[in-house]
């Protein structure tokens, strides 16, 4: 049972592998743990990107987004489309 549960975990950290994920950030105390998210998917081999709402920059800053992600973070007060900021990668 063990085993079989050391199996399954590494097949979930496997799935992450070069996978992209993209991350809306909104405002609310789930901000927070965006963080933790961000910082997960990185360690288990996921490309993220990451858009930060308005509302959302009360919680986070994108200069701590970004140093997660190293990538960088698209924000809502930025003259900068999102579907061009989505696509650039794909």
């Amino acid at each position: 049972l063990r085993r079989q549960r050391q199996m399954c975990i590494r097949d979930r950290v496997m799935a992450l592998k070069n996978r992209k994920v993209l991350i809306i950030i909104g405002g609310g105390i789930s901000a927070y743990k965006s963080l933790d998210l961000i910082r997960l998917l990185k360690k288990n081999g996921a490309e993220v990107k990451t858009v930060l709402t308005r509302s959302g920059k009360e919680f986070v800053t994108p200069l701590s987004i970004s140093t997660l992600t190293k990538s960088k973070t698209f924000d809502f007060g930025a003259p900068v489309f999102l579907f061009e900021y989505i696509a650039s990668d794909i």
